[in-house]
């Protein structure tokens, strides 16, 4: 949709309703299509967001992927953790040696708007997940 800093671009959310046309080439090759009937009335126990997740773990496999990438909750926190990810290396890699101490914590914290005790957890979370540890960190559990 356009780049959210110098070197990382702001991808599109969910296209609700989908404003693109029917052809092939314009829709997005991979993903879950809904078609709801205008007379469907969607209640919370329709059990329907039960198989859109269903679906989206049996794309993911399809895709090569473990099957926990489809339906991932708490994405938003996903979505954080990535865009610090992102900023500690622009700004690291502005840098020929090291950064001033204290400058790329106080930068993160100033750009996602948060304090730096929730800096220090995102990196402690980070860690854990490439480390293989997803599942141990009860905030990122569906």
């Amino acid at each position: 949709m356009q780049l959210a800093t110098w070197d990382l671009p702001d991808p599109q959310g969910p296209l609700l309703p989908n404003p693109l046309p029917g052809d092939a080439l314009v829709s997005p090759s991979h993903g879950v299509h809904i078609f709801i009937p205008v007379h469907y009335p969607l209640q919370g126990d329709d059990d329907l967001l039960r198989r859109v997740r269903e679906f989206q773990r049996q794309q993911a496999t399809e895709l090569g992927l473990a099957s926990g990438f489809g339906g991932v909750g708490h994405h938003a926190q996903y979505a954080q953790m990535f865009r610090l990810i992102h900023l500690d290396r622009a700004v690291r890699g502005r840098f020929p040696g090291r950064p001033p101490r204290g400058l790329v914590s106080a930068t993160e914290a100033a750009y996602l708007r948060i304090g730096p005790e929730s800096v220090r957890r995102l990196h402690k979370w980070i860690r854990t997940c490439q480390a293989g540890g997803r599942r141990t960190i009860s905030r990122l559990r569906d």
